[in-house]
């Protein structure tokens, strides 16, 4: 699990620069558009998903690994997983909102990328604070070592 553990802090890691410039890319075209008499739309950007997997905690729960650690490490990695599933069904929002571009009229341009903004806001915090969780996070060397035998 820990192999599992340091790809998903690696994907999170390569993401949150690549959102953070898409979020100063958005702000700098909305405030432009905002300043401007030409209210044509004005996004321009590549989005980059993070692809994260829980099949490491899938498989140590379904091959009961798990009763080799200890209640508070099954506990704090069903936390961790949850929190990344917070943070999956976020980027999927905001790819649903990458989905609607097309069909932006001009008068809900400013509208859009606000929610646009607040979403990836959003995403970039969760990205710090799961990777702060993946990387806090040290399991008991002893039920780790149990697990692998």
């Amino acid at each position: 699990m820990a192999l599992g553990r340091r790809y998903l802090v690696k994907q999170l890691e390569k993401k949150l620069p690549i959102h953070q410039t898409m979020l100063e890319t958005l702000s700098t075209n909305l405030e432009k558009y905002e300043n401007s008499s030409d209210k044509g739309p004005g996004l321009d950007f590549n989005y980059s998903m993070a692809l994260l997997t829980s099949a490491a905690w899938d498989s140590a729960r379904m091959t009961q690994s798990v009763q080799f650690m200890s209640f508070d490490e099954v506990s704090e990695f069903s936390k961790i997983y949850r929190f990344q599933s917070v943070y999956v069904e976020n980027q999927q929002k905001l790819i649903e909102k990458i989905m609607k571009i097309g069909d932006i009229e001009d008068d809900n341009f400013g509208r859009f990328t606000k929610g646009f903004i607040h979403r990836l806001r959003l995403l970039i915090e969760i990205n710090q604070m799961l990777s702060g969780a993946y990387k806090n996070f040290k399991p008991n060397e002893n039920t780790s070592q149990s697990a692998k035998s």
